[in-house]
């Protein structure tokens, strides 16, 4: 069922004078103030007497009611021929009263377009016997705007000319979903021209109303057909409009409640790289009743980040200043918005918006009754769905050793865009100590910009050999067609560490295998400008080392890509809290499980001959005595390096201070004791091993707070801050 016609008048005439400009799609009827669905509900409401009334040989006063929507006829003075007008527009009138209008002056003075129209709706629903034409007439299908159409063109010549358009035949290839004026003809034509025209131009192109309506629905797609709504138990393709009492500013505040983690693939998608800028803000963006501020910037309402359930952010905003459409807009940190509303939204399918031509909105009078209104960016759904899997910082599978050709790859799997595989550590190896030594983790670098087919990454690292920084290249590329990426070694070179080149260095020779070498902090391959190494570099037969078990993890459209940091505590390494994220510097999550810890470099006494080394960490886990897990203002890590025949390690506390910085603290160190075998890679790969296992067996070791101390210091490390909290955070581990 429709709502009323007084309902149903209102709405789309307004959304044509705002949103009628040429070159949009202006409904189903382009002579009619009711628009597509007005035209539909009309129908619809009497449809099933109408069409009964046919067979035998009636016809019905709603059907009747199209021929007062003529634009000329609006114009007709006081007196018999408008009081005729307006029976037939409330569904009073007759086919006699159809008979008086196309005999009065008022109709003589009519365009060509409008007489035509008239006069052949009149012919097929006052005919003596009505037949198959009234039905196509009434719901002005493609039998019908064919035939229409050929009527204006013969009759009309002229007028038909001047407006520019063209047929279906006339534009091969130019698909069409309602009325719409060929684009290629926007700037000469104007809204008026168009809306003269009594049919469909485009006889093919069904409006999404008519394709619900039509029996072969199905078949022309209907996975693409809007259904309206459903508004208490009653089917309607029109929202209700506010009441008096619903009127801003004097109604009941509504609290909105709106959610951007579970976005749909097809939001992602749709927004494509305006995710890869971190979101910074959200408005409500609306339309009042009886407005004429149409989802204007200096008119939307701002809404406030908050957490709406445990690592589970959003927006919020109370306000009595909305009544009937409106939508959401987010803003990134580079200055772009997006609408999740209006003629492109993810929304044109859906129940909860309505339709106005071509523009989909969301509209208050949907929920009435309801104080507050959840809306998740881009669908339907009020709240995140219990089934949400958000994989967004959820490593993925070690892979195996690639290799050293395109045609020799490991497989990442499907992705969306190059640059979102985030690499994170590999282990370097080589079965020559005199190649590498040790064997072990290694830092990662992206190596430039991207780009969504093809992103460069280089490992690297300092091994026992200190003169040189050994780096490994991997070139990750997409396929287009088949969305997977794959990843091969790309090239191997080495870099010589030397003073005065522009950095700063020093040296040293203690626990050096040969020569002089780094010393101390400048073993540590985060400090330097690795891409530029690599550059600088060179290929040399010494330095054939691999790689295997990358770890990386892989975001998707709508995962704005972390950003990294990389924190040094020079000449004296971390004890005591220190700030690592200033106050209002990271962002409206203030959660520090949105700080992903992937490597440090431990320095001390007992580490590598009073030099440093590369650690990698690990979150600690709630099977670790007198610790319960992370939460949003505490999370520990671990850093572990495996050197000689230990394990070594440093436990950290990542805390949220009560001005809102993120502080960083060392709490602890201990070893345990490891064998390492040359034949069995894993061995010396801390990620086989289950860090907090280790930890609980640890022995005690000192804290060291700089070079000189016994035990293990931390002189710096390697994070990633996610752009907001993500559910894929909450725990230890992803999933866990």
């Amino acid at each position: 069922e429709c709502e009323s016609a007084p309902l149903l008048r209102a709405p789309p005439a307004r959304a044509t004078a705002a949103h009628g400009a040429t070159g949009r799609r202006l409904g189903a009827i382009l002579s009619g103030a009711l628009g597509v669905f007005g035209v539909a509900c009309a129908m619809m409401a009497s449809r099933g007497v109408g069409d009964a009334r046919a067979r035998l040989g009636e016809v019905s006063g709603g059907q009747l009611s199209q021929l007062a929507d003529v634009p000329c006829l609006a114009a007709c003075e006081a007196g018999p021929t408008r009081e005729a007008v307006a029976r037939l527009a409330n569904g009073t009138g007759t086919c006699e009263t159809v008979n008086s209008v196309s005999a009065s002056d008022c109709f003589a003075k009519c365009d060509c377009f409008g007489k035509v129209d008239f006069n052949e709706r009149r012919k097929v629903l006052c005919a003596t016997n009505v037949g198959e034409d009234a039905t196509h007439a009434t719901m002005d299908d493609e039998l019908w705007t064919t035939k229409i159409n050929a009527k204006l063109k013969a009759e009309c010549s002229s007028d038909y000319q001047a407006t520019g358009e063209r047929t279906d035949e006339e534009i091969q290839g130019h698909e069409v979903v309602g009325n719409e004026l060929d684009t290629t003809q926007a700037s000469t034509n104007s809204t008026n021209s168009t809306s003269r025209l009594g049919a469909k131009l485009f006889p093919r192109g069904y409006s999404d109303v008519e394709r619900a309506m039509m029996a072969s629905a199905a078949a022309l797609g209907e996975q693409d057909v809007w259904r309206g709504h459903v508004v208490n138990g009653r089917h309607t393709f029109l929202a209700p409009l506010p009441n008096a009492h619903e009127r801003a500013p004097d109604r009941a505040p509504i609290t909105f409640k709106l959610y951007t983690q579970c976005k749909t693939r097809e939001v992602k998608v749709a927004g494509g790289e305006f995710w890869f800028s971190a979101p910074k803000a959200a408005y409500i963006v609306r339309h009042n009743f009886e407005s004429d501020k149409f989802f204007t910037k200096k008119n939307r309402i701002k809404m406030h980040r908050k957490e709406l359930s445990d690592g589970l952010y959003g927006y919020e905003v109370t306000t009595s200043h909305v009544d009937f459409e409106y939508g959401f807009e987010l803003e990134n940190a580079a200055g772009n918005s997006y609408k999740d509303i209006g003629a492109s939204t993810t929304l044109r399918r859906e129940s909860c918006v309505q339709r106005y031509g071509e523009f989909f909105n969301r509209v208050v009078t949907l929920n009435r009754g309801q104080s507050t209104i959840g809306a998740v960016f881009g669908d339907c759904d009020s709240v995140c769905p219990e089934d949400y899997v958000d994989e967004a910082y959820c490593r993925q599978p070690f892979t195996g050793e690639p290799g050293t050709s395109e045609a020799d790859p490991v497989d990442l799997g499907l992705v969306d865009d190059a640059r979102l595989i985030n690499m994170a550590s590999a282990l370097l190896y080589s079965t020559s100590e005199t190649v590498m030594n040790p064997s072990g983790r290694a830092e990662t670098f992206r190596q430039d910009a991207g780009s969504k087919s093809e992103q460069k990454w280089i490992i690297a690292a300092s091994d026992y050999y200190r003169a040189y920084i050994k780096m490994v290249q991997i070139t990750i590329r997409r396929d287009p067609a088949s969305g997977r990426a794959s990843a091969w070694i790309s090239g191997k070179r080495r870099y010589t560490l030397r003073s005065g080149a522009g950095y700063e260095y020093g040296t040293s020779n203690v626990g050096q295998i040969s020569g002089t070498g780094c010393g101390r902090q400048y073993c540590n391959t985060a400090r330097y400008d690795i891409p530029s190494f690599y550059e600088q570099g060179v290929e040399t037969t010494a330095f054939t080392a691999s790689l295997t078990r990358m770890e990386y993890t892989k975001l998707s459209l709508g995962d704005a890509p972390p950003t990294g940091h990389n924190v040094l505590f020079e000449p004296n390494f971390l004890t005591s809290p220190q700030m690592i994220l200033a106050p209002g510097a990271w962002g409206e999550d203030m959660d520090v499980r949105r700080l992903i810890l992937k490597n440090g470099v431990m320095c001390g006494r007992s580490i590598h001959s009073s030099n440093c080394m590369f650690g990698k960490a690990f979150a600690l886990k709630d099977t670790v005595s007198g610790y319960s897990g992370p939460s949003k203002t505490r999370k520990d890590w671990l850093f572990i390096v495996v050197e000689h025949v230990f394990f070594k390690m440093i436990r950290v506390a990542i805390t949220l201070g009560d001005d809102d910085a993120v502080n960083a603290e060392v709490i602890a160190a201990g070893y345990v004791s490891h064998i390492r075998v040359a034949t069995d890679l894993q061995t010396s790969d801390s990620m086989a091993y289950d860090g907090s296992a280790k930890w609980n067996v640890r022995s005690s070791q000192y804290i060291a707070s700089n070079f000189a101390a016994d035990g293990y210091g931390l002189g710096g490390f390697k994070f990633d801050l996610a752009a907001e909290m993500s559910a894929s955070l909450r725990a230890v581990d992803c999933g866990a």
